[in-house]
């Protein structure tokens, strides 16, 4: 699955990364878990749902997918 091009709440986490969408895969699997905690009051868009759904089927996760 390609890339969505707009992952408003991967970039908010990324602040500190020039370009998130350089990273792997897996890296941007890692930082949403990392993270997770911070989407309370954030609406996800339903690409980037389906973004992380995808991801987390792909690797695995400590997110469950219900919680996306």
């Amino acid at each position: 699955m390609p890339c969505p091009e707009s992952l408003p709440f991967l970039k908010e986490l990324c602040w500190n990364i020039a370009d998130p969408s350089l990273l792997s895969e897996s890296e941007m699997l890692g930082i949403y878990e990392r993270h997770w905690h911070y989407r309370r009051g954030v609406v996800l868009t339903q690409t980037e749902q389906h973004w992380i759904q995808y991801l987390i089927a792909t690797y695995g996760a400590v997110i469950e997918s219900h919680e996306v």
